[in-house]
């Protein structure tokens, strides 16, 4: 019986199969206007997934996520500029 060998996936294609994955997943205008209007734990709980898991989403699909201490600011009535969302590359 003859053993099957797997085709040795370049760093590339693997790296195109998870954007193309997470783009079928996700909607990046969605994800980024979800981000910036509500805080990133309560996105991933909609999603059901944690918030670091979402984090990362975002960073693959390069979607800029609020910084740390951005809706403290905002509660206490701060203006905080919000980048606009970068085309894919």
């Amino acid at each position: 019986m003859a053993q099957l060998m797997k085709k040795p996936v370049s760093e590339r294609e693997r790296r195109r199969d998870e954007l193309a994955r997470l783009t079928s997943r996700y909607d990046r205008a969605v994800l980024y206007e979800q981000v910036w209007s509500q805080p990133v734990q309560s996105v991933a709980k909609s999603y059901g997934i944690s918030g670091v898991r979402l984090g990362k989403v975002c960073r693959k699909l390069q979607v800029p996520v609020p910084p740390r201490g951005y809706w403290a600011r905002v509660q206490n009535g701060q203006r905080m500029r919000k980048p606009p969302l970068p085309n894919p590359k």
